[in-house]
């Protein structure tokens, strides 16, 4: 089969879509995660080491691992990084553009490539090759191309890792893109052939290293209690 970056013919790795290191706060005891839908006719179950499937090379896995252990020491506060906070936002310099920019394209355009039922609404059409040739020339391209919007999700003072819901596509400010939640973060990629205003741009991870993450308690993401809520009236809560 052919490696969905370099399009070359390999043995397939199984690779997963978002990466197993954000999974890991999901986990009981038993390493399992617990998946939860709000169609009453599927029942709770459990699943093991995230979500994966035959998809890369054991070259582009590898190319794609370097993405992935930098942003897990971002995430984890690893690296020698600055911050400022408010009551509204954490001001966050010194990432490494190049490496993190290439984490965040890699997880849109893994879901756009998957054939997973969970990442079904991501569909990116055009976009999906311009993204895969960006990610095979290690080429992060401009800030203001594919921009991801970070907002910590933030419940009685601690930020909510446990929790990971199926990306789907909105409506952002005017623009086209999917929202995807996983590491305690909402990232809304924008995937739009319209210019992104100055305000959007604002939070995406500049050139310079520097990206402002929004602090929002969960209580404002209406979607997230609503489907809490539905869950609890269907005993799956």
């Amino acid at each position: 089969m052919n490696c969905a970056l370099c399009l070359k013919s390999a043995d397939l790795q199984r690779s997963h879509i978002i990466p197993e290191f954000l999974f890991r706060a999901l986990y009981d005891d038993k390493n399992r995660f617990h998946v939860i839908s709000t169609d009453v006719a599927e029942r709770n179950n459990y699943r093991q080491k995230g979500l994966y499937e035959p998809l890369l090379c054991a070259a582009c896995e590898q190319q794609f691992s370097r993405y992935e252990r930098y942003a897990s020491l971002v995430l984890n506060g690893g690296p020698s990084l600055g911050y400022q906070f408010d009551r509204s936002a954490a001001i966050v310099t010194g990432i490494e553009y190049k490496l993190f920019r290439l984490f965040q394209l890699s997880v849109l355009w893994r879901a756009g490539v998957s054939r997973q039922e969970f990442f079904k609404d991501v569909s990116l059409g055009h976009h999906e090759e311009s993204l895969r040739q960006a990610l095979f020339a290690e080429d992060p391209g401009l800030f203001s191309k594919y921009g991801c919007v970070m907002f910590a999700i933030i419940h009685e003072g601690e930020v909510q890792r446990n929790l990971m819901l199926q990306p789907k596509r909105v409506r952002f400010s005017g623009v086209s893109g999917y929202r995807f939640v996983f590491g305690g973060l909402v990232w809304i990629y924008v995937v739009s052939s319209h210019k992104s205003s100055a305000e959007i741009k604002r939070g995406f991870l500049s050139e310079g290293g520097r990206v402002v993450i929004l602090l929002k308690q969960l209580g404002e993401f209406e979607d997230i209690i609503h489907m809490a809520k539905t869950l609890q009236t269907q005993g799956k809560l």
